[in-house]
């Protein structure tokens, strides 16, 4: 923490799309999942990993014990950090509603997931929000 750090990010502007697309493998997910991981022995790990460059190929690698594991640990949080976790417009109670909404009041029709076809009126705020069970 005592490190001064800065985020490099490539110029993917034109294409905010991508952004979200690279992001989201990251966001949600464990580092590796068990269905991943093919085989252990006394000194590699091999798992399935998806090259993004070669058009999405299922490949398999081949790591010593000690890489997959450093591999692995850099992905675990510090102490006191968490996951994100979203609250607002995408928070999961309220998300369909409000973002169907910001999407009409954006003009955004073309944009509108299948089945989304009525215009939702805007609801009293009592009901759009959504209150933490831990600390309400």
């Amino acid at each position: 923490m005592s490190k001064k750090w800065s985020i490099y990010i490539k110029p993917y502007l034109e294409k905010p799309e991508i952004v979200v697309k690279y992001l989201s493998r990251y966001t949600y997910q464990i580092a590796i999942s068990n269905t991943r991981i093919i085989k252990v022995d006394e000194h590699h790990v091999y798992f399935h990993w998806k090259d993004y460059a070669d058009n999405n190929q299922k490949k398999i690698m081949k790591l010593e014990s000690v890489e997959f594991l450093h591999r692995f640990l850099i992905h675990v949080l510090p102490g006191g950090f968490m996951r994100i976790r979203h609250y607002g417009f995408l928070a999961n109670c309220v998300r369909q509603v409000r973002v169907t909404l910001l999407r009409q009041l954006l003009k955004l029709t073309n944009s509108l997931p299948r089945g989304v076809k009525k215009v939702i009126k805007p609801c009293e705020p009592e009901r759009l929000t959504c209150v933490c069970p831990a600390c309400h």
